[in-house]
């Protein structure tokens, strides 16, 4: 895989350094040191559309497991629904690799429309968490909160609907 990119390597056990490094120098505000990637269909003389679920991007990072480069995690952008003329809708993805696997998983999306989604690929509200979750020193004010399932805070063993616990 590496064979086909850029590379910036560093030798030796006294290198701390390699990579790519991005710097720009201007006196205003707007214009940071940027990394960019574009994606088209067709041929850059004649480009075309992207559609929806396309690859945009993809940061990957590798880690040597003594016989190759295996993939631990990436952070993967993509095409969030039907594209049109000045309109681009982009989601994020966050996905890692378990211990003993070799494929990543999706941990975290957020979504063209602004949801955030933890351990789902569908987020439903402005905020989903699917699966055991654990907080720790949360507050909510002037907020509902509304449960299909168990939702417990301040509390170790929530019961059903929702559970508050005071905790001094």
């Amino acid at each position: 895989i590496f064979d086909s990119l850029i590379k910036a390597e560093a030798f030796g056990t006294t290198d701390k350094v390699a990579g790519i490094v991005n710097v720009r120098y201007v006196n205003e505000a707007a214009y940071a040191a940027t990394i960019a990637g574009a994606r088209g269909r067709g041929m850059s003389a004649s480009p075309a559309v992207v559609a929806d679920g396309d690859d945009l991007m993809d940061i990957i990072a590798f880690g040597h497991d003594g016989t190759d480069f295996e993939r631990a995690a990436d952070i993967l952008f993509q095409v969030d629904a039907a594209a049109g003329s000045n309109d681009m809708p982009g989601r994020i993805m966050f996905r890692t690799t378990a211990d003993g696997d070799q494929d990543v998983t999706e941990r975290m999306r957020i979504t063209s429309a602004g949801r955030v989604g933890i351990a789902t690929t569908s987020p439903t509200s402005l905020f989903s968490v699917h699966g055991n979750s654990f907080f720790s020193g949360i507050g909510v004010f002037g907020s509902t909160i509304s449960s299909t399932s168990s939702v417990g805070v301040a509390t170790t063993s929530p019961g059903g609907g929702a559970e508050f616990a005071a905790q001094t």
